[in-house]
């Protein structure tokens, strides 16, 4: 009898453990992947700001898709010469 009741109490502990631990994996999924498509925005928001400030040049094809980017090196300007307005890009 202790045997039966041993094998249904680890049964029962063990879908108890796993649907709860399963809830939280699939929260912090969607909390992750949530995460990773604001900063992929974020990103590339930084990125045309880059480029509108002569930082960097996007390379395209021919039906404007971005396929690269070319950083430039303006070291040779002054720190006056770098200040770019503040803009927010939406």
């Amino acid at each position: 009898m202790e045997v039966l009741f041993s094998t249904i109490g680890l049964i029962v502990g063990g879908l108890i453990t796993f649907f709860v631990t399963n809830r939280h994996y699939e929260r912090a999924h969607r909390e992750l992947k949530d995460e990773v498509i604001r900063l992929r925005h974020l990103n590339i928001r930084l990125l045309w700001s880059m480029e509108e400030a002569g930082l960097i040049k996007w390379n395209r094809d021919s039906q404007g898709n971005i396929i690269g980017l070319d950083i430039r090196s303006n070291s040779a300007l002054t720190v006056a010469e770098r200040t770019v307005e503040n803009k927010t890009i939406h």
